[in-house]
């Protein structure tokens, strides 16, 4: 039974998905057991394995987000995850929203994103309306949960003391003080 499933990329990482001479997308396919047709924009993974197909689309989806392919090879290895936080999910619908919203994630010179990736040991790409977020599986789930507080307001302090584990990082969520929301 062959599996087949399609990603768009954005056209200026096209080239980067298929590499000099297409050495990317053959070492791709070689990696995942895969085979990755090109379409303008629309890239298809083609297999015999869910899984394997599913592993390899999200490698393509990572470089098509900003990571290099030899970070994105590294979801290939069973303790690498890799997560895709869409800003209009928070509320940020506005492009002048989603603007100011990245300046947030990535701060003054960089400050926060390069803070928050030194802190877990996770990669971040902050790009169009998403931030993107690769790495060990602990690495992503923290890196995950400190973006998500700069997304719903949370101030960097507070996100800096949760990534060092001071006193008073993060307000507990309502589901983590089992608080439901009906009234």
């Amino acid at each position: 039974m062959q599996f087949i499933d399609e990603i768009l990329v954005p056209r200026t990482r096209v080239a980067v998905v298929i590499g000099p001479k297409g050495a990317t997308k053959v070492t791709l396919e070689q990696l995942g057991n895969v085979k990755i047709t090109v379409k303008n924009n629309l890239v298809e993974v083609e297999g015999t394995d869910a899984l394997e197909v599913m592993i390899a689309k999200n490698v393509v989806d990572a470089v098509g987000r900003g990571f290099s392919p030899e970070s994105a090879k590294l979801l290939f290895k069973e303790d690498y995850a890799y997560e895709k936080l869409s800003l209009p999910d928070y509320g940020h619908k506005k492009q002048s929203h989603q603007q100011r919203v990245r300046g947030v994630v990535i701060g003054a010179n960089g400050k926060a994103k390069n803070l928050i990736a030194r802190e877990t040991g996770a990669e971040i790409v902050v790009q169009g309306k998403t931030v993107a977020i690769l790495g060990k599986y602990d690495a992503v789930e923290k890196a995950r949960q400190a973006v998500e507080m700069l997304l719903t307001g949370r101030r960097h302090a507070t996100v800096y003391r949760f990534l060092s584990g001071g006193k008073g990082s993060a307000r507990p969520s309502q589901e983590e003080l089992g608080l439901g929301l009906e009234r």
